[in-house]
C-alpha cells in the first residue's frame, strides 16, 4: 500500500492541479498513511504538501511522525507556518518536536504562538521524562457542576471541533474536578436539570508526576477511554488510550531490547566508547561464566567419554532449561510491569502458584522424556555398555530437576531485582540463560557421576 500511495503522490504533485490532487489524497487516506512514506518523498514534493494542506491537515500528518523527523520537516517551513502547525498539534505531540530543536531555533516558533498556548507547553515541557505530564494532552472540555443539561449540550457542540475526545466530559467545581460524565448520560439528560445531578462523583484519576507505567494500567484495569490528571488536585490534563497505547508498546520494545543486553535507545547515536561501556560489562561477565561451563565439562570429560550416549543428550537439556528459565522471566516480568506483585502477600501467592506450574510440567516432562530416552537407547541400539533404565533415568531426572530449579529461579530473580530497584527486564537476558546453562550441566552430569557405577554394565 505505501508503494502505491508514493507512486500516486508523485503522480499528483507532478501533474497541473497538484493542489486539488492533494486535496483528495489526503481525504482518502489516514494521516497516518501519508506519514508512513513523508521520509520518501524529497523537498520538492514535500514542499508541494506545505504549500498545499492547511497547517490543520499538515498537524494531522506530523502526529504520526518521528518527533525527530517532524521537527526536521518543520524547519522546512518558515517559522510562522511551523508555528501554525505546532499550535494545530496535540500538546504533548508539539513539545516532543520542541524538545528536538535547539533553544534558539524552538524560540523563534514560540515567538509566534500565542502566549496561552506558549504557557501550556513551557508547562508541559517541565515535566520530567516517562511521567503523566510527559504524555497528557490539554484539549479536553469541562462542564461547570451548577450548569443546567441543556447548555451543557451547546458547550459540547461549540468546543467538540477543538478537543481530542469529547467522551468523558470533565465536571469542575471551582476548578475542582468533582466528576465525570459520559456523552451518552449528558445526552439523554432532559432540562431542567444539573450537571451534578448526571455526573459520575466516583472517579480514578492520576497525578501529573505518577509514572506512566502506572498511568497505563489505570486505562487498562478501568476500561477508561481517558484519565484526568490532576495537579495539586487541579485538573492540568488528560492522558487517552492511544497514550496509554504508545507507553505500553514502547516498554515492550525496551523489555526485549534489555533481553538482549542492549538498551531501547537508539546505540547509533551514542559515541562509540559509551556503546562499549554499555557492551562490555554483560560481555566479560558472560565470557567468566562460558568459561565455568568449559570447565564443568573438563572436570566430567571421563564421564563423557566412557558414557557417550550423555552427550548426546546434553543439548536436550540445556535447550530446555533455556526454554523453561525464559518463559518464567517473561511471566514474571510481565507481572511486576502491571504491579500486580505490589504487596507481599500477592508476591507470595504468586511464587507458590509458579513453584506449583514449575513441578508439575517438570514432572510431566520428566515422565515423556524417560519414555523418549529409553526408546532411542534400545532402537538405535547407541550404546549396548550402558544399563538402558538408569541411563534413561539420569537424563529424564536431570531435565525434571533441571526445569523445577531453572523455573524457580525465572520467577524469583526479577522480583528480588525489582526490591533492589533494578529493572527485572535485565533478568531476562544471556545472563541469566548463562546461569541456567551452569546449572543444567551442574545436576546432567553431577547426577551421571553419582550413579556412574550402576550405568556402566
Amino acid at each position: 500500500m505505501e508503494e502505491n500511495l508514493l507512486e500516486i503522490i508523485k503522480e499528483a504533485i507532478s501533474s497541473d492541479n497538484y493542489q486539488e490532487k492533494l486535496n483528495e489524497i489526503f481525504e482518502t487516506y489516514h494521516p497516518y498513511d501519508i506519514a508512513s512514506i513523508f521520509n520518501e518523498l524529497n523537498d520538492q514534493d514535500r514542499q508541494a504538501f506545505y504549500e498545499t494542506l492547511s497547517e490543520e491537515k499538515l498537524a494531522d500528518i506530523f502526529e504520526y511522525i518521528d518527533e525527530e523527523d517532524a521537527a526536521k520537516y518543520i524547519q522546512e517551513m518558515s517559522y510562522a507556518k511551523g508555528a501554525s502547525i505546532l499550535n494545530e498539534m496535540e500538546a504533548d505531540d508539539a513539545v516532543d518536536v520542541l524538545n528536538e530543536l535547539d533553544d534558539e531555533e524552538e524560540e523563534n516558533y514560540l515567538k509566534h504562538m500565542d502566549e496561552e498556548d506558549v504557557a501550556t507547553l513551557n508547562y508541559l515541557k517541565e515535566k520530567e521524562e516517562d511521567t503523566a505530564g510527559s504524555i497528557m494532552t490539554t484539549n479536553f472540555i469541562t462542564l461547570d457542576a451548577a450548569m443546567d443539561v441543556k447548555d451543557a449540550m451547546k458547550k459540547v457542540g461549540y468546543e467538540a471541533n477543538d478537543a481530542e475526545i469529547i467522551d468523558p466530559l470533565f465536571v469542575l467545581d471551582h476548578d475542582k474536578l468533582v466528576g465525570t460524565i459520559s456523552l451518552k448520560n449528558l445526552i439523554l439528560a432532559r432540562t431542567p436539570c444539573k450537571i451534578s445531578d448526571v455526573m459520575e462523583a466516583n472517579f480514578i484519576y492520576g497525578d501529573v508526576n505518577e509514572d506512566t507505567i502506572s498511568i497505563t494500567n489505570k486505562i487498562g484495569n478501568y476500561d477508561l477511554y481517558a484519565l484526568p490528571i490532576l495537579d495539586e488536585g487541579k485538573l492540568v490534563g488528560i492522558v487517552t488510550m492511544d497514550d496509554a497505547l504508545d507507553v505500553a508498546s514502547d516498554a515492550i520494545v525496551d523489555d526485549y531490547s534489555k533481553m538482549a543486553t542492549a538498551d531501547a535507545e537508539s546505540e547509533s547515536e551514542l559515541p562509540i566508547w559509551k556503546n562499549i561501556l554499555k557492551r562490555l560489562p554483560w560481555l566479560v561477565v558472560l565470557l567468566i561464566f562460558s568459561l565455568l561451563i568449559s570447565n564443568i565439562t573438563e572436570k566430567f570429560e571421563g564421564i563423557i567419554k566412557n558414557i557417550t550416549v550423555l552427550w548426546f543428550f546434553n543439548t536436550m537439556i540445556l535447550d530446555m532449561a533455556g526454554n523453561a528459565g525464559t518463559q518464567s522471566l517473561a511471566v514474571s516480568v510481565r507481572h511486576l510491569g502491571r504491579n500486580d506483585l505490589d504487596s507481599g502477600k500477592k508476591t507470595f501467592k504468586y511464587i507458590l502458584r509458579e513453584l506449583l506450574v514449575t513441578f508439575i510440567i517438570s514432572l510431566i516432562l520428566g515422565i515423556i522424556s524417560f519414555g523418549i530416552t529409553f526408546l532411542f537407547i534400545i532402537i538405535l541400539k547407541y550404546n549396548q555398555s550402558v544399563n538402558t533404565v538408569i541411563t534413561s533415568l539420569v537424563i529424564s531426572s536431570s531435565l525434571m530437576i533441571t526445569l523445577l530449579l531453572t523455573g524457580i529461579l525465572g520467577s524469583i530473580v526479577p522480583i528480588l531485582m525489582n526490591k533492589a530497584h533494578i529493572d527485572p527486564a535485565v533478568a531476562s537476558g544471556p545472563l541469566i540463560t548463562t546461569i541456567n546453562d551452569v546449572l543444567a550441566m551442574l545436576i546432567y552430569f553431577g547426577l551421571a557421576y553419582l550413579l556412574y557405577d550402576y550405568i556402566l554394565l
